[in-house]
């Protein structure tokens, strides 16, 4: 074992050579076959102060692995000689494994477009199977059609953490942006199914955010001011849930492209929740990003409308009043 770590030691960090005058003194090289036959020799022991580097690691979980910088330091179980342990990058990419309905849905799809990129259809189809980062996509009809021949427009929504919506904070749209990453792979993976002379962009939805101002009375047992808390907070959260591009909409599997939203969606969602013995007076406002921020506006006809390719979403800022307000009332 001493010969073979000192060999492995000599392989990876070589002496330089000593040079005097012209003549140079090399080390001989190590045996190949005796180096291949130490490969995958589990066990040995390498150099103290050995660089060790994993070019790979997986493991389960799903989506609840994807945490945060120094968010891991508690070993779950006892290892030998190793005293703390931290992650000092985030934990990423993590999915959950795919249910049977969506695969029930996804095998359809595969067979229609015979992995060729040909209708808008088929381009949808491709974009979700080219990363598992990739949650919804939506392919314009406009974009194949006259006055855009040759181009293909792909609007995309990533995976992200969905974790502040079940805090009551909802979704940003800062973090729903297309990274480079992620667009190098979904085009790298369309551009070997694509028909010749066809160009495919990569967009990001025109997210619209939505406000709810809610009058909400509770039935008589409700009196205790840490009940009315907890109702108000579940009502949040439930409309956070509702009003989301990942997990919104009457499915659950995300608000629908171009959808608008009106006061009697609110109504339908939070009428029969645990409490609620009634619904007041419900106002909407709508947030779009104009000229460099977003701005918010009421919307006295109680609809938010996001157009053909916008998409709705919610989300917590003080500063823009952009979250959910529900008013208890006796």
């Amino acid at each position: 074992l001493k010969d073979d770590v000192q060999l492995r030691a000599s392989i990876q960090s070589p002496q330089r050579g000593e040079a005097s005058g012209t003549s140079t003194v090399l080390e001989q090289a190590p045996d190949p076959e005796r180096v291949q036959r130490m490969e995958r020799q589990y066990g040995a022991v390498p150099p103290k102060g050995s660089m060790i580097r994993m070019a790979l690691y997986r493991a389960g979980g799903g989506k609840q692995g994807n945490v945060q910088a120094g968010t891991l330091r508690i070993l779950k179980s006892a290892v030998p000689y190793v005293a703390q342990v931290i992650n000092h990058q985030v934990a990423r990419d993590g999915a959950d494994a795919e249910s049977l309905d969506d695969a029930v849905m996804r095998v359809p799809r595969l067979l229609r477009t015979r992995d060729r990129a040909v209708t808008a259809e088929d381009f949808e189809a491709l974009a979700l199977q080219s990363s598992r980062r990739v949650a919804r996509v939506k392919c314009p009809q406009e974009a194949t059609g006259n006055g855009h021949q040759g181009v293909v427009k792909i609007l995309v929504v990533p995976y992200v953490d969905t974790a502040p919506v079940d805090q009551g904070l909802g979704l940003q749209p800062e973090t729903l942006r297309l990274s480079e990453e992620l667009q190098l792979d979904v085009l790298a993976f369309l551009d070997e199914r694509r028909l010749l002379g066809v160009q495919v962009q990569l967009e990001q939805p025109d997210y619209v955010g939505v406000s709810v101002q809610l009058e909400v009375g509770l039935a008589p047992e409700y009196t205790n001011a840490q009940a009315q808390e907890d109702i108000e907070r579940s009502l949040i959260i439930q409309l956070y849930r509702f009003l989301n591009p990942l997990t919104g909409g009457t499915d659950g599997t995300g608000w629908a492209f171009g959808n608008p939203v009106y006061a009697s969606d609110i109504l339908s969602l939070l009428q029969y929740m645990p409490g609620v013995r009634y619904l007041g007076a419900i106002s909407l406002f709508e947030l779009r990003y104009r000229e460099g921020e977003w701005q918010r506006t009421p919307m006295p006809n109680g609809v938010v409308a996001p157009g053909r390719n916008g998409l709705i979403c919610s989300w917590h800022d003080r500063a823009l009043r952009s979250g959910h307000t529900i008013s208890i009332v006796a």
